[in-house]
């Protein structure tokens, strides 16, 4: 078994958040832009998550973001 220190166990820990928030915002953003596209070139009533999900997916990624920069200040 690996031995590490707490300090490396942080370290891990807030690259995989970082990578995790990172990839949500991407995902918001692919999305948005797709959706925008869709919307301009081929129909104007379409959505890809329906509803509010494109906005409950903005809104879970900017509170994955507070929480985490909240999570790992120093």
């Amino acid at each position: 078994m690996i031995k590490m220190s707490h300090e490396e166990k942080q370290g891990i820990i807030f690259m995989c958040s970082l990578v995790v928030s990172v990839v949500f915002v991407l995902l918001s953003l692919t999305v948005i832009g797709l959706e925008a596209y869709v919307r301009w070139t081929i129909n104007q009533d379409f959505t890809f998550l329906g509803g509010n999900g494109l906005a409950a997916l903005v809104v879970s990624s900017s509170a994955l973001l507070i929480g985490l920069s909240l999570a790992h200040r120093k």
